[in-house]
């Protein structure tokens, strides 16, 4: 075989190989979007982290939360907040501590929301401003989806998710402030949904 056939069939297997891997992104691309259009719910163990200042504050808790507008949090940690729970019924939100015997009524805000992952898929099915990517993370491939927090807020400006895109379960969300700091991250340690 001349130098000729030889590097085009070498050019032939790089098109090829580059062809498939297109397909099997796409592939990726689209069982992405089933699962925000067959999400229903979901509940999970997280770590959210709230890094505005300097040092983190880390929150362990267990998240219920459905696209109806319903949720419901359960802290674990830290330790004075343990077993602090917080609902709300798509009309009020309840804090109810373990400490005091205390219910207290809040008024709900979208701040509240935003460490739900059902707040990041009501933007996803709704924003015009989606980007998808893919990355490689501890050898694993991750689609990221960005896209804006609507509403002006300094500290929420926009959200990114990492999707196992294996398993298609989320990973990480994070929330940036307008400068592009991290505002809150929220790790998910297990996850659940449409149960």
């Amino acid at each position: 075989m001349n130098k000729v056939q030889r590097f085009a069939v070498l050019s032939f297997l790089l098109m090829m190989t580059l062809a498939l891997s297109g397909c099997l992104n796409n592939q990726g691309a689209s069982s992405v979007k089933d699962f925000f259009d067959d999400f229903k719910g979901y509940e999970a163990q997280v770590k959210v982290s709230l890094l505005k200042d300097s040092k983190p504050n880390v929150l362990r808790m267990k998240q219920k939360a459905d696209l109806k507008g319903n949720y419901e949090y359960i802290l674990e940690e830290p330790t004075h907040l343990k077993g602090l729970c917080v609902t709300y019924d798509g009309r009020r939100i309840t804090q109810y501590h373990p400490a005091t015997g205390q219910t207290v009524e809040c008024e709900p805000s979208q701040a509240r929301q935003e460490m739900l992952l059902t707040s990041f898929v009501e933007r996803y099915q709704s924003s015009k401003e989606v980007k998808k990517d893919v990355v490689k993370q501890d050898g694993k491939t991750l689609v990221t989806i960005e896209m804006p927090i609507e509403g002006g807020f300094k500290y929420m400006a926009k959200e990114k998710l990492y999707l196992d895109e294996e398993k298609l379960l989320p990973i990480q969300m994070i929330i940036y402030d307008e400068t592009g700091n991290i505002t809150l991250q929220v790790d998910y340690e297990s996850f659940k949904y449409n149960d």
